[in-house]
């Protein structure tokens, strides 16, 4: 008889071997849950690295938009501040132009009186010479007269 046989020929051992059955069932219930717990283990830590990933990516996406308003800002404060050169810019253009328009009309009306002068001076020069040459016509009618 082999020696297993001899084993179970023995009450007790059957019962021995439906009790070892059972512990290895019962062992690869916990085995089984102990990978279980394991993989759930994994998935807090890979959950709560995502949380940490989201939390830094919130936060750099509140710090860019925080940046993108200031700059917003600051672009509405220069945009003014170029309008308002620019108003400047056009206010002393059209001060220029106007001094230009008024030194030019000046000079004008300077030429104008000069030429006016001139005109006069060379017609009084003109009836002066007229006069003179008829004074002169006139003497030699008188004198051959």
């Amino acid at each position: 008889m082999s020696p297993l046989a001899l084993l179970a020929s023995v009450d007790g051992v059957s019962s021995w071997v439906s009790l070892a059955g059972g512990c290895v069932a019962v062992l690869a219930v916990l085995v089984g849950l102990g990978r279980v717990l394991q993989r759930l283990d994994d998935v807090r830590a890979e959950h709560a690295a995502a949380r940490v990933e989201s939390k830094a990516q919130h936060e750099e996406t509140r710090r860019e938009i925080a940046a993108l308003r200031e700059a917003r800002v600051e672009t509405a404060a220069l945009i003014d501040h170029m309008r308002s050169d620019l108003d400047a810019l056009k206010a002393s253009h059209t001060s220029l132009v106007g001094l230009v328009e008024a030194k030019d009309r000046a000079q004008s009306d300077a030429r104008h009186d000069q030429t006016n002068a001139i005109a006069a001076a060379l017609r009084q020069m003109v009836s002066t010479e007229l006069d003179a040459r008829e004074a002169a016509r006139a003497a030699r009618a008188r004198g051959r007269g």
